[in-house]
């Protein structure tokens, strides 16, 4: 005995201890973990998150009718003579008009996801009428009369004359394509040419018909 503390009891007093810091770093350790465990999770929710939130674009499927290369022998414009806007009317192989809008001069025509005709087929004619200035201003109402018939014919799947053979255009031309998935097709259009000339077939060199990858159109 030492002190009044015998050599046994000081033996207890330093077991006690070392269990007391052993439990006191085993509580530590396990905090840790605790802690560790939740910001790694945190990190994987916060991954999820952002994986979740990628957008996917879908190809598009369609054809287009190039305004450029249409107009550019006459040019665009509000002079005597240029083109200042076009109706493109599109036609499936039966004939029967499906689709139809004015379009400014320099834009293009595109029409996307056509529905087959009643024979299956995806191939389409558009038909081209185009004005300048002064022939568009003297025909407008005709004009928008024509859009809104095919519009509503196509709505009620019904069949409907094509209303633009009877308003005068300053030119007109047509053009072909056929409808692919995944792919917008460029239509293969004749020169435009003069309300009552005749112009050349459709696809005599305006452009190649090329196929363009879906979302690169110009």
């Amino acid at each position: 005995m030492v002190g009044g503390t015998s050599v046994r009891d000081e033996a207890v007093d330093r077991s006690v201890l070392v269990g007391a810091l052993g439990a006191s770093v085993g509580v530590g350790m396990l905090g840790l973990a605790v802690n560790l465990g939740v910001g790694v999770t945190a990190l994987q929710t916060t991954g999820c998150n952002a994986d979740a939130g990628t957008t996917i674009i879908a190809p598009t499927t369609g054809i287009t009718v190039q305004a450029q290369p249409l107009v550019a022998t006459f040019g665009c414009g509000q002079q005597p003579g240029q083109v200042y806007k076009y109706a493109a009317v599109v036609e499936d192989s039966t004939g029967r008009p499906v689709y139809a809008e004015v379009y400014d001069c320099f834009a293009d025509a595109t029409f996307v996801n056509l529905a087959a005709a009643p024979n299956g087929s995806l191939s389409f004619s558009v038909l081209v009428y185009a004005w300048d200035f002064l022939d568009y201003d003297a025909h407008a109402s005709a004009i928008g009369a024509g859009i809104n018939t095919i519009a509503v014919a196509a709505a009620a799947d019904a069949s409907a004359p094509n209303p633009f053979l009877v308003v005068p255009a300053t030119y007109s031309t047509s053009c072909t394509a056929t409808q692919t998935t995944n792919i917008v097709q460029l239509a293969v259009c004749g020169p435009l040419a003069p309300e009552g000339s005749t112009p050349l077939e459709a696809g005599a060199g305006v452009d190649s018909g090329r196929a363009v990858d879906s979302g690169e159109a110009d």
